[in-house]
C-alpha cells in the first residue's frame, strides 16, 4: 500500500514536468540578431550596398536589386518556416 501511494505521488508530481517539457513554443527561434525582421525595401538595400561597396551608380543599383531579391527570399523562407511551425503545432500526431 505504501509503495502504491509513493508511485501515485511520484506520477502526480512528475506529470506537470513532462507536460511542460513537451509544450511547443509559438514560434521557432533560430537565434540571430533581428530574427525575422529583414528590411526588403529598395531604399534599405541600396543603402546597404552603398555602405559596403565603392561601385559606380549602375553597379550599385544592380547590387541593390540582388540584395533585395536575396532579402525577400530570406523573409519569405522565414515566414514559411514559422507558418509551417504553427500549422504543425495544431496538426494531430499519429503514433508510429
Amino acid at each position: 500500500m505504501k509503495t502504491a501511494m509513493i508511485a501515485l505521488i511520484a506520477t502526480a508530481t512528475l506529470n506537470p514536468v513532462a507536460h511542460a517539457e513537451s509544450a511547443v513554443p509559438s514560434e521557432l527561434t533560430i537565434g540571430y540578431d533581428n530574427e525575422g525582421k529583414v528590411d526588403t525595401s529598395p531604399q534599405a538595400c541600396l543603402a546597404q550596398v552603398k555602405e559596403v561597396t565603392e561601385w559606380d551608380k549602375a553597379a550599385t543599383e544592380r547590387g541593390a536589386q540582388q540584395v533585395c531579391a536575396a532579402r525577400k527570399r530570406h523573409a519569405d523562407a522565414y515566414a514559411a518556416l514559422q507558418s509551417k511551425r504553427r500549422l504543425s503545432r495544431h496538426s494531430p500526431r499519429i503514433a508510429g
